[in-house]
């Protein structure tokens, strides 16, 4: 065991690990678990310690092995010496720390994840990384230890109680970008007592315990703390792979939960997403992690190439799907941003949803995830596709470019799906638009879905997770034809791509950090809401709604127990904010307008004798999340919005705006809408199908696609009919379900 000053140091170094003064303590750890980092026996003894600070045997071994690595490594000595001095105050001191600035952050003590406190520190087994040597400290950006690490304090409390004291360990990180100023500050979603602590059991014939594994993408000399700034055509070397805790960076935005439960043995196959033509990336594809007890958070390198473009850019992304057993685990951004770029504004979003319910047995079969491209006019994406079956490999990563940006594009769709008249033309030309949308599906990805759709093993719809970052184009109508054409089983020879799969779409960025997930588990049905509104002698040009009030009344029959709500826009407010129902049904109106104040559901509002309209929008609903008592929809319901055009959404700042996901941001599980005017007749026909339908047991995402099957080509001269049994209506294919595309509605009788 290390002797003379190395063993002086260990002793110092545990002291001040188990004193009271928690800036100091973090001083200290930072640098321990940067010199401890992957090395075995002096990890498991770095970790036990934490783990009992306050035993005699833990701080023994604690002392025996770290001893043991700084008498071996001088710039190990070095650096724990220095932060041993500037923890108890004073400059540092000694042969060893003369020529040493003040340490950084520890470049791998964002990945060093303390165990929560126990009553005996149990056996874990070392989780060495193949990273080589890590970088040298010091640096510029944010000033020295004690101003950084001062606040991205850990707290380790060893003599608290209570809360505090079994909470387990945070980190709080303020990164500074190039100029200096803060980026802001995020807490690290750290698992807490044995989930992160205990990586296996020490005996090697024990079986492997689970263990939490994060997404982990960084950039090999990135120095923690500091902007990574890129130049175009300059390669740069970028690791892939896992960590034992999440990342705090500004840089990196990940779904909450990670990879959840991981165990030695697991194989995890990492698809990167990018825009083409802003990166290039030589490497492995997919990367592929083997988690062993050796290695429990494997990583990769590969190398990146920022491609040249005609002005520099300040979001170059990086998007890696974490895959196991062809489910998607888990998603995380990387953001790059060139030298000459100013910094991109914050978009707001708190996250990325958490996809952990993608593991469930209800797992989609297919998983399609649509970004928006970096160097790109409105109206560019990516794509990429994550097929469930083993047998059907993920494809290249594509690129589209529908001509022009979404709410144009879909506000020439809405014009022929409201348009009246020969009800054939209105079929050709929505057609024509929704074939402009297919065809622009890249050949890998359709390869994909005509794979997953005729599947000749299917008894059923395949199920598609649309997890998109835009919100307007209706994926779910893309027409495909000729050579590109899919048929299925389930789907027939409808040119829709919604009519083969049963979709479920959901925003892959969450600007509530509360919203619920795309969750597969069913909805118990124990109470029903329904709104309709009587709109006779409103002003503005609003028509009854005759099949509206057949509707909800065939509901509230049918439907038992139901609440009919007044359809006064305080009094929706109110019971959203207290409601205690588990389905809200709403058959009235609905609007989509550029003027302000002009788009949602129309409510009514009282003026004196008079009833005017009122206008329940995304940005009322999100309102509600402002208010007390607490969030709204607090039983996390499933909406039904039948009314026109409220399934719209529009990009907004990188946010989503549109009722249907300010619904999900504000606590709802599941969202039905209309994308344009719906006839009143057959769009109560087909509610009154669809609960017959989920009681039934079918899902919300399959009652729709079979409906979507149903709108064919009228014959040629064919008359308009509001009869809910004619297949020539519009209204078939304009309703869009937000949610998992495996959850179910089911009434308790």
């Amino acid at each position: 065991m290390g002797t003379g000053p190395a063993r002086s140091i260990a002793e110092a170094a545990a002291g001040v690990l188990s004193s009271r003064d928690a800036g100091a303590r973090s001083i200290v750890a930072a640098a321990v678990a940067d010199v401890v980092h992957g090395r075995g026996s002096a990890q498991i003894a770095f970790d036990a310690y934490l783990a009992d600070p306050t035993g005699g045997a833990s701080r023994r071994s604690f002392v025996d092995a770290l001893a043991d690595v700084l008498s071996t490594d001088a710039a190990a000595l070095a650096r724990v010496e220095t932060a041993v001095e500037a923890a108890r105050g004073h400059p540092p001191t000694g042969e060893h720390a003369t020529h040493l600035p003040l340490p950084e952050a520890s470049p791998h003590f964002e990945d060093w994840d303390p165990p929560a406190p126990v009553p005996s520190p149990p056996s874990y087994r070392p989780s060495p990384h193949a990273d080589g040597a890590p970088p040298s400290p010091g640096g510029s950006g944010g000033g020295g230890l004690l101003e950084r690490l001062g606040r991205a304090v850990r707290r380790i409390n060893p003599f608290g109680s209570g809360e505090e004291a079994t909470a387990g360990p945070q980190l709080e990180s303020v990164t500074a970008n190039a100029d200096g100023a803060e980026a802001g500050g995020q807490d690290e979603a750290a698992a807490v007592g044995a989930e992160s602590a205990t990586i296996g059991e020490a005996s090697p014939d024990a079986p492997a315990a689970p263990y939490r594994a994060y997404p982990y993408i960084r950039p090999t000399d990135h120095v923690p703390g500091q902007d990574y700034l890129i130049q175009p055509e300059v390669p740069f070397s970028l690791d892939i792979g896992t960590s034992r805790s999440a990342p705090v960076e500004a840089a990196v935005i990940a779904t909450p939960a990670g990879l959840g439960e991981v165990r030695a043995g697991l194989t995890v196959h990492v698809q990167l997403s990018y825009d083409p033509a802003s990166l290039s990336i030589d490497g492995p594809t997919p990367i592929v992690l083997q988690l062993t007890a050796d290695d429990p958070y494997p990583r990769q390198t590969v190398t990146v190439t920022p491609l040249a473009t005609a002005k520099p850019l300040s979001n170059r992304r990086i998007a890696a799907h974490y895959i196991v057993d062809g489910k998607v685990r888990a998603i995380a951004f990387r953001t790059f941003r060139d030298a000459d770029a100013p910094p991109a504004p914050k978009s707001g979003s708190a996250g990325l949803v958490d996809l952990t319910p993608l593991a469930d047995e209800e797992a989609p079969d297919l998983v399609l995830a649509i970004y928006g491209a970096d160097a790109a006019s409105p109206g560019t994406f990516t794509m990429a596709a994550f097929p469930r079956d083993a047998d059907v490999a993920p494809p290249e990563l594509g690129r589209i470019d529908l001509g022009l940006d979404s709410p144009g594009f879909m506000k020439q769709m809405f014009k022929e799906g409201n348009r009246g008249g020969d009800p054939t033309g209105v079929y050709d030309a929505l057609a024509g638009i929704a074939w402009r949308i297919g065809s622009k599906i890249p050949d890998p990805i359709l390869r994909t879905l005509k794979a997953v759709a005729e599947a000749p093993h299917r008894e059923r719809a395949a199920t598609m997770l649309l997890l998109t970052e835009e919100s307007a184009v209706p994926w779910e109508l893309a027409a495909l034809g000729g050579a590109r054409d899919i048929t299925s089983t389930a789907g027939g020879s409808s040119p829709f791509l919604g009519a083969h799969f049963a979709i479920g779409r959901w925003p892959i960025a969450e600007s509530v950090a509360s919203s619920p997930v795309p969750d597969p588990r069913p909805i118990d049905v124990r109470k029903t809401a329904l709104v309709r509104a009587d709109y006779d002698g409103v002003g503005d040009g609003w028509r009854p709604l005759p099949g509206a009030v057949s509707e909800v009344a065939a509901l509230a029959r049918d439907y038992s127990p139901a609440d009919e709500w007044s359809p006064v826009i305080d009094d929706v407010k109110d019971n959203l904010l207290f409601s205690d129902v588990d389905v809200i049904h709403f058959a009235l109106h609905g609007q989509v307008d550029d003027a302000p104040g002009q788009s949602g559901l129309v409510l009514l509002r009282k003026d004196g004798d008079k009833v005017r309209p009122a206008y329940l929008s995304a940005d009322a609903i999100l309102s509600l999340l402002t208010r007390d008592p607490g969030p709204p929809l607090p039983r996390h319901p499933f909406v039904f919005l039948n009314a026109c055009q409220v399934g719209q959404g529009n990009e907004l700042l990188g946010d989503y705006a549109g009722l249907a996901a300010a619904l999900i941001a504000a606590g709802a599980r599941a969202v039905v809408a209309c994308i344009w005017n719906v006839n009143d007749g057959v769009a109560g026909s087909i509610s009154r199908e669809f609960y017959r339908r989920t009681d039934a047991g079918e899902t919300p995402a399959e009652i729709l696609r079979s409906v979507r099957t149903r709108y064919v080509r009228p014959a040629p001269g064919a008359a308009a009919s509001d009869d809910p049994a004619n297949a020539s209506v519009p209204t078939l294919i304009a309703y869009q379900y937000f949610g998992h595309p495996g959850m179910r509605v089911v009434r308790a009788h």
